[in-house]
């Protein structure tokens, strides 16, 4: 047991709030592959860190169906996956871990939850490579900033 000092009000707190629909530049910080809550498949869990604007530094945790009994889901899954591969300029990859650190562009939009015991949460519609050459601060901004965490959260 641990005695906090103090009386914890839980309202006094929010929980971390979802990122805005829109366009954001974002890099992919850490990757696991986990057995889903079922246990009927696996799933690539990606970090993805943004680089830029008023959100710098905030976390987007983001699931794909990597392995299931869903055909359908694992297709969406690994297209979308495919799509983050190119965005990195790179056609192939043996491990997650060659994508990390690139930035790339990506459209998130608010996913809004049809079960009332799940809150909103935050997708990845698309991702496509940044135009130009990437900037080296945006890469130097997610590696020390402690950043409200962004998948879950609810919208209210």
């Amino acid at each position: 047991m641990v005695d906090l000092g103090e009386n914890f009000e839980a309202d006094e707190h929010e929980g971390p709030q979802l990122l805005e629909e829109g366009e954001y530049v974002l890099a992919l910080i850490d990757s696991s592959l986990d057995e889903n809550s079922k246990k009927t498949g696996t799933n690539l869990k990606l970090t993805f860190a943004v680089l830029d604007g008023e959100n710098a530094g905030r976390r987007l945790f983001y699931s794909l169906c990597w392995t299931n009994p869903s055909l359908t889901a694992v297709r969406i899954a690994k297209e979308k996956f495919a799509q983050l591969i190119k965005a990195c300029g790179k056609s192939a990859i043996q491990a997650t871990e060659e994508l990390h650190d690139i930035p790339v562009n990506a459209k998130i939009i608010i996913q809004e939850s049809v079960n009332p015991q799940y809150s909103d949460s935050n997708i990845i519609l698309e991702f496509w490579p940044l135009a130009g050459e990437a900037k080296p601060d945006l890469l130097k901004k997610h590696a020390n900033i402690n950043a409200p965490k962004t998948r879950f959260a609810r919208k209210k």
